[in-house]
């Protein structure tokens, strides 16, 4: 089950990927949702632009990140990428709506782009904010092109192979959710996912809803205990066949939340769940089925007067591209850190350790096993600043996957530099 996510709404994504566009909307009835927020970017009468531009080599030792065993085995690559963005912003008496886009384009020297070399994400949220402190929130997202997995597969589960895809989510969610007040949450979201049919014959396409409705106790002035329910359905299809239901999913979680502030900037979040996944249709595999304990606990806080970090633990299902198995329970410990200087410079990094779990059996010949996958990937970044709107960017990162199923495991270093140009 992909559904709204165990913290807060909106996933978490990676920077260079996603714009997170956080909106407000105010007319004569609403109330303002960014007083003594400034806006950066260009003014254009009521609209704020602010655009940047991403240009930057890499050197990548796996670029498809292809398996350790793989005949050929896999060569590093050079990789040119160039990634233009825009935020726009209309305020409305400190209210506003923000439409974001970002295009990349990345460029191998060597390893084949059969399905492009372009991908475009867009994303645009509307927030309207009530004098009775009720919010209503609309957003649509939209991912086309070549993109990383990660947009529909957040366990990792598969690596990059350069899928052409198509990625819809519309969302609607009404709530009041206040420090020191009772409140609630009631969210609709549908996701769409449809891959190229001439040439991704292992994946599937899927369509459907997530659901949620929740409730908002106060505990103190800084701490809140929430109760709630999360709900999907989804349809899954072959590639081949986009019109023919296959398969069905339907997930069930309810738990109860407790999260709050240690200080400014400084969140946490403890929920812990019982979630029921069943699969059915033609194609769904006997004992399929999930039933367990799922939970997620995050902490960001400050040290040393101006280093953030934050600090993840999760359990949770997601569907599988697995043949022989329905879906798989993701286990991962993350944390990041970011230093930020004078003038814009910054340095950061990241870590994450995960397992993911199969409980169906795969055949090969006489033998059985159940896949296991550990996971590690390692990113140190700086961001230097040169000027006003302009840095150097330089990273490293490091991914690496372990499995018992033949084919799948993997690791690649990525080494990457360029210029960032802008707002974003």
């Amino acid at each position: 089950m992909n559904g709204f996510p165990l913290g807060a709404r909106r996933r978490k994504r990676r920077a260079a990927a996603w714009i997170v566009a956080t909106v407000a909307y105010g007319g004569a009835c609403a109330q303002s949702a960014i007083d003594g927020v400034d806006l950066e970017g260009i003014q254009a009468g009521w609209a704020v632009i602010a655009p940047s531009l991403t240009v930057g080599y890499a050197y990548d030792t796996n670029v498809l990140q292809l398996p350790t065993s793989a005949d050929p085995p896999a060569e590093p690559d050079q990789v040119l990428t160039l990634q233009p963005a825009l935020l726009l912003t209309i305020p409305f008496s400190n209210s506003s709506f923000r439409f974001g886009d970002v295009l990349t384009y990345v460029d191998y020297s060597k390893t084949p782009q059969t399905q492009g070399k372009t991908s475009n994400d867009a994303e645009a949220d509307l927030t309207l904010n009530f004098g009775s402190l009720d919010q209503l929130d609309l957003s649509a997202h939209n991912v086309a092109g070549v993109a990383e997995t990660i947009a529909f597969d957040p366990g990792g589960e598969i690596g990059f192979q350069g899928n052409n895809f198509t990625l819809h989510n519309e969302a609607a969610v009404f709530s009041r959710v206040l420090q020191g007040a009772r409140g609630y949450r009631f969210g609709l979201e549908r996701n769409a996912l449809r891959f190229d049919s001439a040439s991704n014959p292992n994946f599937y396409n899927y369509r459907g809803f997530d659901g949620e409705a929740a409730y908002f106790q106060p505990l103190s002035s800084t701490a809140r205990l929430a109760f709630g329910y999360l709900g999907s359905r989804y349809d899954q299809s072959s590639v081949e066949d986009p019109s023919t239901v296959n398969r069905t999913e339907s997930g069930d979680i309810g738990y109860f939340q407790i999260e709050g502030q240690l200080g400014p900037r400084q969140p946490y979040s403890v929920r812990l769940g019982w979630q029921r996944l069943a699969f059915g249709g033609i194609e769904a595999i006997p004992g399929g089925d999930f039933s367990g304990v799922v939970g997620q606990a995050s902490m960001s806080a400050i040290v040393g007067g101006g280093t953030n970090f934050t600090v993840l633990v999760q359990r949770q299902p997601y569907r599988s591209y697995d043949q022989y198995n329905s879906y798989y329970v993701s286990n991962l410990i993350a944390g990041t850190v970011e230093r930020l200087f004078l003038r814009g410079t910054g340095v950061g990094g990241s870590v994450l350790f995960g397992m993911n779990g199969y409980n169906q059996s795969t055949s090969q010949g006489d033998a059985a096993y159940y896949r296991q996958d550990r996971r590690v990937q390692l990113e140190a970044h700086a961001n230097i600043a040169l000027a006003e709107r302009v840095a150097f960017r330089v990273s490293l990162a490091r991914n690496r996957r372990y499995s018992n199923a033949p084919g799948a495991a993997y690791n690649n270093t990525v080494v990457f530099g360029g210029f960032v140009l802008g707002w974003i």
